[in-house]
Order: C-alpha cells, then structure tokens, then sequence
C-alpha cells in the first residue's frame, strides 16, 4: 500500500508541474523580447528637435535583423531621416519600404543589420484570447526622467507593462485589441505580446485622461505586408514564412487544432487552473479513497501522524472580467493618437488652451513638433469626435518657432476654415503668426482656442 501511495503521490507532483508551470517561464519570454525593442528617434525637419518612438526586429531566428516594425505615426513627420538608437551616439539610419496612415503601421529598413537585436515571433488573432495576459514593452518619453544616463536606451531600459485584452475591436476598417494595459507617448510602435512572448500586436492608440483603455492594432493587420513586400519572419507556433508569401502551418493533431493554440486558449480564457485544479482534486480523491480501501486480506492501518491534504489551497483564483467603456467618440474629446513624445521635456515652451468647444478648459502642451488638429485619428494629435460640426479630417496644425518666440498656424484646406479672433480667415498652407495671448477658432468662434508662450 505504501508503494501505491508513493506513486500516487509522485503523479500527483507530476500533475501540477504539468499543470502549473513555473511563472517564471513568462517572465523570461519578456525578457527575451526586451532584446528586441528598439528606440526610433526621427529629428524634425528643422534639424532642431527629434521625437521618440519604439518599434521592434522581425526576421528569422539566429539571423540579424534587417527590419524594425512600427507605428506609422512615429516616422511621419520626417520619415527618410529615421534613426533606430542603440546607445549613445550609436544610431543605424532606416528607410521606410512600407508606410501607411491606415493601419498606421511602417516597416523600415535598416542601413545596417542587427546582430545586437533578436527577431521576434508573431501570434494572428485566432491564437489570441480575450481575457488573456498581455504585455506592452516600449521607451515611453517620462521614463528617461527616472534615469540617471539619458542616452541609455539598451534592452534593459525597455519598460514593461502589464493588462489583459479586454476586446477586440474595429477601428476605421482596422483590427484592434483594446487592452487596459498602460500606454504612454513613446510607447507607439512597441509591440504587445503574451505570456510566451509572441507579439500579437503593435501598441498604437492611448485615451489621455481615461485609464484602462487603450489599443494595439493586431498583428493581422501587418502580415499581409510583409508577405507582399518578401520579408521573411516567423509565426510562434508555425513554420517561418520565407518571404514569399506562403507560410507553413504547424502540424495539427485530428482536432483541427494545433497543441500550442489549445493551451494558449485555455490559457487565455483561464479555464487552464480550473482544469488543473480539477485534475488535481481527483488525484487526492483517489489517494483518499486508496488509503480508505481495505485490502484483500485485511484492513490497512492508516497512520494518525500524518497531516491531512488540505484542498482549500487549490481553489483557482478567479478572473474578474473589466467592462471597460467603448471607444465611442460620442462621449466626448478623446486623444487616441499617441504622437512621439518629444525629447526632452525642456524643449516645451507654448501651450493651446480651449477657450470655447469640447476643449474648454484644456491645456495642451506644444513641443518642437507640430500639433495637428482634426477628426482624424490617425493623422492628428488633437483629435475632436466625428460629430463635431465644421471641423475637418486634418484641420489645421500649430507649432512653436523658439527663434522667434511666436506660434505658427497653418490651415491644411479645412472645408469651414480655421480663423483669427478678429475673424481673417487663413489662407490654407501659409503659416500665420500668433503671439502669446492670441487666438483662433476652427469654423465658428464656438471652438476657439488660445496660444501661449513658457518660460
């Protein structure tokens, strides 16, 4: 009896080593793919600035990388001059092979292949649950604050942060996960992955002054690209893709479904601890019914020494679903474009304030980048909801001339126009000067705004 009772106790060790495996496992896959985040720094095109974004190596394992994958938004005010940071004064120039505004995603290639970086894996939607854990990894601009060497931008110095998916989502035609997961400017471009450390998508979009929601368009929308464009990469779980459009599935068993994507399911939706508590409790079930059972010959005598098995340890913790609010405009302003943020946080000098309209009350802070405004989201920074009356896609945008002290406002051929207080119309395309105190409307005076100098 004693034999079966070890053996039993050794399936049962067996049982939740299979079951639960060590939380250790994920938290190196993170690591790993800190290795292969890189910084995108692109200097605005007065050569007087730059801005922050992240993105991160695609290809094939034990080869250098050649591509990096980010947002598109992050290259787009001076695409050919992008620069991925390494450390210090060591930058390896890019050039976009494939840029677009919609799904804002940039492929860029490097003047250099990587040996110091590592390819990641990328996971479709349909090995993706909602519910499951996710992690953001990017260099998000208010971190560098928290550190004393400023030009550290080494796999260590790549910021992690966790959430779940809360739903997946459309957006202007585009695939999103909406996740709860933190999202900060410098983020845009860094990739969202699971707890294996495959990205399954590109963090893209944050809602200032909202918490808990956030989104990351799904690696879906990229694939395509990448197929048409013949750059190779590898799926977790599948064969590499060569490059040439065609990419080999793993092999699946005669469900249909592959082993991997069965545990990330139930990974996902958190069945897999109620599964492994359950399996747990019919093996101390079964070792209580073996030590109760009387032999053939006679009755077993059971030792009152021994500490019972207590199985109120191996309740399952419970997930509690978030019902997160949607991403409807109808609710009022949101920002959902995270524009690189710029570097460092002196440079800031002016500042938009909302006088009239759903920003009244807002202050907006102006860098060395230009703050465009509309109802775009993916091409503006200052975004107002579809609804709003007499305001264009890409209205109009501002920016702050430290030479000069003064504001430069530009109207990019609104429909209704973007005007002066006095009530002058500007003539799309010239810039007009503002002081500090002026002000301007967009339409009618009833979304006004007013422009200020820093000290």
């Amino acid at each position: 009896m004693r034999r079966n009772l070890a053996g039993m106790l050794i399936i049962l060790f067996v049982v939740f080593i299979v079951v639960f495996p060590s939380s250790t496992s994920g938290s190196s896959s993170v690591e790993e793919v800190r290795n292969s985040v890189v910084c995108i720094i692109v200097p605005d095109r007065t050569g007087m600035g730059a801005s922050l974004g992240t993105g991160f190596g695609i290809g094939l394992a034990g080869q250098p990388v050649q591509y990096v994958v980010t947002n598109y938004h992050v290259v787009e005010g001076n695409e050919e001059q992008a620069l991925v940071w390494l450390s210090g004064e060591q930058y390896v120039p890019a050039k976009p092979v494939y840029r677009s505004q919609t799904p804002d995603i940039a492929v860029l290639k490097l003047e250099k292949a990587l040996t110091v970086r590592n390819p990641v894996k990328l996971r479709p939607s349909d090995g993706v649950s909602v519910a499951q854990k996710v992690f953001a990894l990017g260099f998000p601009g208010v971190a560098f604050d928290l550190q004393d060497d400023k030009s550290s931008v080494s796999p260590k110095d790549v910021t992690v942060s966790t959430g779940i998916i809360s739903r997946t989502t459309v957006i202007e035609g585009v695939s999103f996960y909406q996740i709860d997961v933190p999202i900060n400017h410098g983020n845009s471009g860094g990739p969202l992955i699971a707890e294996d450390g495959a990205v399954i998508g590109i963090n893209t979009l944050g809602y200032e002054g909202i918490s808990g929601i956030n989104a990351a368009i799904q690696i879906d929308e990229l694939l395509p690209h990448l197929d048409q464009l013949h750059i190779a990469y590898e799926l977790s779980g599948a064969a590499a893709s060569s490059g040439n459009g065609e990419t080999a599935t793993a092999v699946q068993p005669a469900g249909g479904q592959s082993a991997e994507s069965t545990g990330n399911s139930l990974a996902g939706s958190g069945l897999l601890p109620v599964v492994g508590a359950l399996l747990l409790l019919a093996a101390i079930l079964a070792i209580i019914a073996a030590r109760r059972r009387p032999a053939a010959s006679a009755p077993v005598a059971v030792s009152s020494g021994g500490a019972p098995l207590q199985s109120a340890g191996l309740q399952p913790a419970r997930l509690q679903p978030s019902q997160p609010a949607g991403l409807s405009h109808s609710a009022g302003p949101v920002h959902p474009a995270i524009p690189p943020q710029p570097v460092p946080a002196r440079w800031i000098k002016a500042a938009l304030t909302g006088v009239a309209g759903c920003y009244a009350g807002t202050t907006i802070q102006i860098g060395r980048d230009s703050l465009v405004i509309g109802r775009n989201a993916h091409q503006c920074h200052l975004v107002f909801p579809q609804d709003t009356p007499g305001i264009s896609g890409r209205h109009c945008e501002i920016r702050h001339d430290e030479v000069r002290n003064v504001g430069l406002l530009i109207d990019h051929g609104s429909t209704y126009g973007t005007f002066k207080s006095n009530g002058e119309k500007l003539v799309p395309g010239h810039p007009y000067e503002l002081r500090s105190g002026d002000r301007f409307y967009l339409a009618s005076d009833k979304t006004m705004f007013e422009y200020a100098v820093g000290g």
